[in-house]
């Protein structure tokens, strides 16, 4: 059974999942996962600049631009937090931890 062979470890970075035994079966994220951490950090990067992008044309005085800026930010928001909470129920972390390491990642690749 493979959660018996699969351990977890925070080596210099996001919570992942290892093999105790060395194989190759649930290193990285598991077999299992839906989305890989890098997924989620592209995410949250593109509703990053989305936000951005929205805010830039709020300050300009742009309704209808905004309006559609603002919905673009929204739904690449909502998509991140289901990505993000697929990704922890799959790794069995809590949900928050997964979201501090995503949004840390982005600040540090900025």
């Amino acid at each position: 059974m493979a959660s018996q062979r699969c351990g977890w470890s925070r080596r210099a970075g996001p919570l992942l999942r290892t093999s105790r035994r060395g194989d190759e079966s649930c290193t990285a994220y598991g077999p299992y996962v839906a989305h890989t951490f890098e997924e989620l950090v592209e995410k949250q990067r593109a509703a990053d600049q989305a936000h951005a992008t929205a805010q830039a044309l709020r300050t300009k005085g742009d309704p209808p631009a905004y309006e559609t800026a603002w919905q673009v930010w929204r739904d690449l928001a909502k998509d991140v937090q289901g990505a993000v909470t697929v990704h922890a129920k799959e790794l069995g972390t809590v949900r928050a931890g997964v979201e501090l390491e995503v949004k840390k990642a982005v600040r540090l690749t900025e």
